[in-house]
């Protein structure tokens, strides 16, 4: 005789200005994690045919006039501006400006930063590291392997609550949160446009947090349909 197993639904414990569970995780933690650094002086942009033909000796004129400042960039994200200098016989950088990392130049964090459990002011910093993780730098898998353990933390008190046994590991769990939370401020064009407003501001940034903890606080789907789909996939 069959019988009807009732799972009990939990709700993640609430957190301030909105961030999912797991409360502020300080991102100090990467901070011994090697990253790329180079000083862009220019960019221009030529035709194949135009590229074909360069030879040496051949002057290739910059989109940037003499005089104006370097960027900076880290893992490919500009960081910062400065002055180039010699040092000692070497190529040097004067810093002058610090890029706030806010596409309108106001300190507006996204609210996703909260989605990774990172405070809300290191929103910039967490966006230079996605972008990090994006492009497959020297440096990616270190960050995303530091990421999925700060989640594990978080599941980890998840599970305690739950009825049932996980379908899979805790952290290949924790790493597939990581690769979701990463793609929201990567995708930040895109999903500003759907959600229409731009996350990076007031509103936006509202509607993402009030969508993520509805996503949380419900499941998508029942647990006749995930336990149908267990045994499909087995």
């Amino acid at each position: 005789m069959a019988e009807t197993i009732e799972y009990q639904q939990f709700e993640p414990p609430a957190a301030a200005n909105g961030a999912l569970p797991g409360g502020d995780v300080d991102l100090s933690r990467l901070s011994d994690i090697p990253m790329e650094l180079s000083v862009e002086i220019g960019r221009t942009h030529m035709t194949v045919g135009e590229t074909l033909d360069l030879r040496v000796g051949s002057v290739v004129a910059l989109e940037r006039l003499a005089g104006e400042t370097a960027d900076l960039l880290v893992n490919g994200t500009a960081i910062a501006r400065g002055e180039v200098v010699v040092i000692d016989e070497q190529y040097g950088l004067r810093i002058t400006e610090i890029l706030d990392g806010s596409p309108d130049g106001d300190e507006q964090p996204p609210a996703t930063a909260a989605f990774a459990g990172a405070p809300l002011a290191d929103a910039p910093r967490l966006l230079k590291i996605v972008r990090a993780l994006a492009e497959n730098s020297p440096s990616a898998a270190p960050i995303f392997d530091e990421m999925v353990t700060m989640t594990e933390h978080w599941l980890e008190r998840a599970d305690e609550a739950r009825p049932d046994r996980p379908a899979v590991d805790r952290r290949i769990r924790a790493a597939l949160i990581s690769a979701m939370a990463s793609g929201i401020p990567l995708l930040h064009e895109q999903l500003s446009r759907t959600v229409g407003a731009d996350i990076f501001g007031a509103e936006g940034g509202r509607l993402v947090a009030l969508g993520l903890l509805d996503i949380y606080s419900h499941p998508l789907i029942s647990s006749e349909d995930a336990a149908a789909g267990e045994t499909g996939i087995d």
